[in-house]
């Protein structure tokens, strides 16, 4: 029997892993963000939108972290088999909807956060401005790095899943 490759099954094996690590590090920052929302809302006595922000932002961040780990594991398990490209094709797919969600809902956060941080701000009498680093800056260029891994992550799968489709390469053609 020759033994073949895949021709997406390693992208789809680096993807994966990177897949499975942020998905970790997503759920763990989803708990944190609502354990520590909560925390900080109390200890500041914050309003209830302030816990609500930090409760939204935990469940973003574990609805993502949760598609990023099953994509990932799915990746691992499926890159070497041919007739599983077409499931995916189809989880590559969910992740670029997911994707495009929470970075909608995510941007749509922003001025809630706004508001937070200036509750906390008030609560706390800490000045922001005093470092003279423009903090806004500063979250738009991470934003706009933030987008670009999270679309490019789901479209390399999905570039990944459609060369599994084509034919495999021998790695050991048969001489006869």
């Amino acid at each position: 029997m020759e033994k073949v490759k895949l021709r997406g099954a390693t992208l789809i094996m680096v993807i994966s892993i990177i897949l499975i690590i942020f998905g970790a590090f997503s759920l763990l920052g989803g708990v944190a963000s609502s354990f520590m929302g909560r925390l900080t809302a109390s200890t500041l006595r914050l309003d209830d939108f302030a816990l609500q922000y930090y409760q939204t932002v935990g469940m973003i961040s574990l609805i993502s972290g949760a598609v990023e780990l099953i994509c990932g594991i799915f990746g691992v398990r499926l890159r070497n088999n041919q007739d599983k490209a077409g499931t995916l094709l189809i989880v590559g797919i969910i992740y670029v909807i997911v994707t495009v969600f929470t970075t909608l809902y995510t941007n749509m956060l922003a001025a809630a956060g706004e508001r937070v941080i200036a509750q906390i701000i008030e609560a706390t009498g800490v000045m922001t401005d005093s470092t003279g680093i423009n903090v806004n800056s500063l979250a738009s260029s991470s934003n706009i790095v933030s987008m670009v891994i999270g679309f490019a992550l789901p479209a390399l799968f999905i570039v990944g899943a459609l060369l599994n489709r084509l034919p495999p390469k021998n790695l050991y053609p048969h001489n006869a």
